[in-house]
């Protein structure tokens, strides 16, 4: 059997091209390639590689990973990985590329072209096959007729095979895409061409770079075809020059100089018979010769730039497809879809069109605001037209003769040429007839008197459209960019027929600056089929070079290969499951304990551990990490790797927690307690400390007082700074906590305690979990302190029950392990050695459901499920609490930057006063470079005021709604303000919020009547206007309380477990986490649950040292 896969393996990869239109079917994304990619700041400063390719982008990934089968190569690639700005990801982050602003890493980079237009180039590992709409569509015959290179179509086939096989999907069409089509057969785009990846005039669906889960998986993924060990990427590499030689009989590129993210100059160098490459873009690659003395002589010299070598043709023959288009509000949903039809007519215009849905009004989060309106949202769908190869071309110059950085400045002149204008008018003709087909009709909305028509979305066309100089003008005034911009290295001017740089050896340009066209529809699929195709010519070259030797080298290594595919897939047939969730991402943050980290689905069905821990979250991660220095840990985190859902790792994601919907497996698990209060439950490694607002400040003193505990206060302070010097940050005010810290100073709220991390009376700034750049870094990286090699980080691990002895002679209770199932519902059980235990970490919510579904709770409630009572404890699932929060939002008349909590006003009756400001849009979000002529968004900046206490005497339960299922939440009440005391502190915290609306310093947050009086904007209920009245503000007290989320309770101390944690009656099992507490601990009960987490830890390594 071997032997006849082995051969079957060996005619893959020698005949790997036999299947016809095999394209990839939907996987999740491969992140192999992350093993050679690292950043510029970690490569030596000089090194010596085969081939050094500057630009990882849509021909670079396919080049270099043909490259690296034979040679060592070099990726120099100025932006960063993909899992650093993780919506390029997904389909639904592809208008975020164009939302998000340019900071000068991010993926899309702006610029605007001397004709006014804006544009973006691609910035990120993968280039613009990352952020474009995912189209792929082979190209024109045309393009090879013309494009001056003697093509061997049989390679072009291949090559257009091997990336198709891996990163090229077909989807259905979604409703949109299905109208579209219709309408173009019906306005006469014909024929029907249905599924095809090749270019035919008519209408067609291609294939796309997203798969049918919205993933995208772009040309990065080609290089996971490379040989890795081969392969260096260097991400935030800025390639400043090339070097050439200067003493041979023709000059020649030697290496390249370039410099990392912290300005430091570093050089790589290429060995004999290498080459430098540039794949750098249309804008990058002509800018980088020039900026290395190619180039024009006058312009060289006009900056002082050294002329090298004499080409006047660099940086000319810049053009760009010029985009001309419609936008139609849809009267109903439109499911989002990216492009997927094309109507491509006989004089080679053509039509595509997209739709998506954008709010017109703001969003709500989830459990957020009290008694808010639901935000009106419409979808649009947007018909583009183009045409390929305009006339009309321009040029490109450096406005730094050093600063590679520096964006040159490009002028396109659309429409410069008459027959471009006339190709545009014929083109908006075009699509005129489909706004008059009966398919097209549906999008029209009928007024009251039943008249139908279009709602559009910025200009429409104009009403005779038989006027030339009508469509003349509206060609001009809506032109944007395609994005399918080329030149500036084209072939027989700067390159020849081998993308060889004329007059220089060495040196190649691989990408769209040589085109001349724009080939097919969209020209990522040319691109990267030229990758690889030049990739191949090369390595063909050299074969010839080196003879009979190469060959059987060549041989060796298809047969090395082969074995080892072959125990790769007899392993994969072995363990079909095996994922390795180990990422290497940005090093901003600190995913060392990646490494620990493992689906649950790859754990042994049995294993034994010293100690298990249920819950990955603000406790278990400190506890685990601690453990792991002397013993084996088990983590079992039913939630995802923070690298799964990226938004919890930034400040900018807040409120991403909010409004996504609950899927099952997303960080923000909604729930709903019996009082009708929305809430949520963290449910992602690192539990509520990667969805929280990331405030740290340490326990009140009456926390300890009443705690239970008997605190070893040195060793609190300790663990206080074990998580301190790892993840807490202070940084300066921005401006809504520092308006917000006078007004509190102002109303009272005194004295004024500066920066500290204790709980003090009066107002103070305290610490976060938030760095200075938004990066959020939750108790998940406390795990980085452990020793990695003891610990097991399980995800996706639902823990069903724990697992107790029933040996006749044993004296007490004791938990031996736990029965867990992985995410495809298989059972597995994890025990423990002896002295070990099991711990419970899973939150006020889980580890008391836990508990009773393992038999230990109240007899009465356990009989009534069929629950086997294994031990009775009538106090468990009780005393559940949770700190009542009661806001109100401030419309803002200017623009204030996002906050999160970093000011906290405390009374002397520890009613507690927090505070964040976000922004809100209340029109629709403006991608850059989209729409043309569009108006703003009609935006404007919240400032959301919190009022709560802690310590609530109201108190409820919690039940179980399933008998076995983990999965189903337990039904929850905490009866808000059901003592009078409670709801009495609330009128006196929320009229202390009344006291600051009346300071100097919140008038600035006022907006103005004409007539010049002033007055608050409030988003929800405001303040009863007589604050006086004790029953008024008990009603608006009532009828807005929502959640802090920082509820508690369930396994109290004393009632559940004793003073050291452990369960009562039993052995082997403690509760670690908030539901011990009777009141939650300071402001926010983040620090204190991890440095009880690091302290029972801690505890635990010196029992079991003192027993040795």
């Amino acid at each position: 059997m071997a032997a006849a896969l082995l051969l079957f393996l060996l005619s893959y990869i020698l005949h790997p091209q036999t299947q016809v239109l095999a394209l990839a079917t939907s996987s999740d994304h491969d992140f192999r390639y992350m093993k050679s990619v690292g950043n510029a700041t970690a490569v030596p400063l000089e090194d010596e590689y085969d081939y050094i390719i500057v630009g990882g982008g849509t021909a670079g990934c396919p080049l270099a990973a043909t490259l690296s089968r034979k040679y060592s190569v070099l990726v120099l690639e100025r932006g960063s990985a993909p899992v650093s700005y993780p919506q390029v990801l997904t389909a639904k982050g592809s208008g975020a590329n164009l939302l998000q602003e340019d900071d000068g890493k991010t993926p899309a980079q702006r610029f605007v072209s001397e004709d006014g237009v804006p544009n973006v180039r691609g910035r990120i590992l993968g280039g613009t096959s990352m952020i474009n709409g995912g189209f792929f569509s082979r190209a024109n015959n045309q393009f090879y007729n013309e494009s001056g290179i003697d093509w061997d179509m049989g390679a072009v086939e291949k090559a257009y095979k091997w990336v198709e096989d891996i990163i090229v999907f077909r989807s259905n069409l979604s409703s949109f895409q299905s109208i579209f089509r219709e309408a173009l057969l019906e306005a006469g785009v014909g024929p029907d061409n249905g599924f095809t990846l090749q270019h035919l005039v008519g209408t067609k669906i291609s294939g796309s770079t997203y798969d049918d889960q919205g993933r995208r998986h772009g040309a990065v993924e080609l290089l996971n075809k490379g040989v890795l060990k081969n392969l260096r990427v260097a991400v935030e590499a800025y390639v400043e020059k090339i070097i050439f030689s200067s003493n041979a009989s023709r000059l020649s590129a030697t290496g390249v100089i370039y410099t990392d993210s912290k300005g430091k100059t570093h050089r790589a160098l290429i060995r004999d018979k290498g080459e430098v490459i540039l794949s750098a873009g249309a804008i990058g690659s002509p800018q980088l010769l020039l900026l290395s003395g190619v180039g024009p002589v006058n312009h060289l010299s006009s900056l002082h730039i050294p002329v090298v070598h004499s080409n006047p043709d660099v940086g000319n023959f810049m053009a760009d497809n010029p985009r001309n288009m419609i936008n139609i509000v849809s009267p109903f949903a439109l499911d989002p879809s990216s492009v997927q039809v094309v109507g491509i007519t006989s004089d080679f215009n053509s039509m595509e069109a997209f739709s998506y849905t954008f709010p017109f009004s703001f969003p709500q989060p989830f459990g957020l605001f009290p008694n808010s309106t639901s935000p009106l949202e419409f979808s649009l769908a947007t018909i583009v037209e183009k045409f390929s190869g305009p006339q009309s071309t321009g040029s490109l110059r450096l406005l730094s003769s050093a600063d590679v950085k520096v964006s040159p400045a490009v002028r396109f002149n659309y429409f410069s040429e008459a027959v471009d204008i006339a190709r545009c008018v014929k083109g908006m003709r075009r699509v005129g007839d489909l706004l008059k087909t009966e398919s097209l009709e549906q999008l029209k909305f009928r007024d009251l008197e039943g008249a139908e028509g279009f709602k559009f979305l910025g200009p429409s066309l104009p009403k005779n459209q038989s006027d030339d100089a009508s469509m003349e003008t509206f060609c001009r005034s809506t032109v944007r960019s395609f994005w399918h911009y080329h030149g500036g290295c084209l072939v027989g001017k700067v390159v020849d027929g081998d993308y060889r740089v004329k007059g220089t050896n060495s040196l190649r340009v691989v990408d769209v600056s040589t085109f001349d066209a724009s080939p097919g529809t969209n020209p990522q699929a040319t691109l990267m089929m030229i990758g690889r195709y030049i990739g191949l010519k090369i390595l063909k070259e050299r074969r010839v070079e080196l003879g009979a030797s190469f060959w059987f080298q060549d041989i060796i290594d298809i047969l090395r290969m082969a074995a080892a595919l072959l125990v790769f897939m007899l392993s994969y047939i072995l363990h079909p499951q095996l994922e390795v969730l180990a990422l290497a991402t940005s090093s901003d943050h600190d995913f060392s304990y990646m490494k620990s980290v493992y689906n649950a689905t790859d754990l042994p069905l049995e294993d034994v551990y010293d100690y298990i821990i249920i819950g990955g979250g603000t406790a278990g991660c400190p506890l685990a990490a601690t453990l792991s220095e002397k013993y084996s840990v088990l983590v079992l985190e039913r939630g995802s790797a923070p690298v799964s859902y990226p938004q919890v790792l930034n400040a900018n994601g807040l409120l991403t927690n909010f409004l996504q919907e609950d899927n099952g497996k997303t960080p923000f698990q909604r729930f709903i307690s019996e009082d009708g209060v929305p809430n949520a439950r963290g449910r992602v490694l690192g539990g509520s400390s990667m969805i929280n607002v990331g405030f740290f400040s340490r326990a009140d003193d009456q926390f300890y007082n009443e705690s239970g505990i008997d605190w070893d206060m040195d060793l609190v302070e300790k663990a206080y700074q074990w998580v301190e010097d790892t993840i807490v940050f202070r940084y300066n005010l921005s401006t809504f906590p520092s308006i917000y810290r006078k007004a509190l100073l102002e109303a009272g709220v005194g004295p004024d305690n500066g920066f500290s991390l204790k709980h003090l009376v009066g107002t103070k700034a305290s610490g976060s979990t938030f760095d200075d750049q938004g990066r959020r870094h939750g108790a998940v990286e406390l795990l980085n302190k452990g020793v990695l090699k003891n610990l097991r980080v399980a995800v996706e691990a639902y823990v069903e029950k724990i697992i107790f002895s029933s040996s006749n002679n044993a004296s007490r209770l004791s938990a031996t392990g736990v029965i867990f199932t992985d995410s495809k519902g298989k059972t597995r059980r994890a025990s423990i050695r002896d002295k070990g235990e099991v711990i419970l970490s899973a939150g006020a919510i889980g580890s008391p459901q836990l508990l009773l579904i393992s038999g230990v709770g109240p007899v009465p409630d356990l009989s009534s499920l069929h629950i086997q009572v294994v031990h009775s404890n009538p106090d468990v699932g009780n005393f559940m609490a949770d700190n009542p929060r009661n806001t109100i939002s401030i419309v803002v008349p200017f623009a204030l930057d996002p906050s999160v909590a970093q000011v906290v006003g405390i009374t002397g009756d520890f009613n507690i006063i927090e505070a964040i400001s976000f922004n809100l849009s209340f029109s629709f979000p403006l991608p850059f470079g989209l729409f043309p002529n569009s108006t703003s968004p009609l935006e404007f900046s919240v400032a959301n005021i919190a009022e709560k206490f802690s310590g609530p005497k109201s108190s409820g339960s919690l039940r179980l709604l399933s008998s076995a299922e983990v999965k189903v939440s337990p039904a929850v009440r905490f009866n808000y303000f059901s003592e009078v005391g409670d709801l009495a502190r609330c009128v006196k915290g929320m009229r202390k919020v009344g006291d600051l609306l009346k300071t100097e310093s919140f008038k600035q947050l006022k907006f103005q009547d004409l007539e010049g009086a002033e007055g608050f904007k409030f988003l929800g209920p405001p303040l009863p206007k007589n604050q006086s009245d004790d029953a008024s503000m008990e009603t608006f007290c009532r009828s807005t309380v929502g959640t802090f989320w920082h509820y508690h309770g369930g396994c109290l101390v004393g009632k559940v477990v004793d003073g050291e944690y452990r369960v009562k009656g039993t052995n082997s099992l403690r509760v670690v986490d908030g539901s011990t507490f009777n009141a939650s601990p300071g402001t926010n009960p983040q620090a204190t649950l991890m440095m009880i987490g690091r302290y029972i830890g801690l505890k635990i390594l010196h029992e079991r040292k003192a027993a040795k």
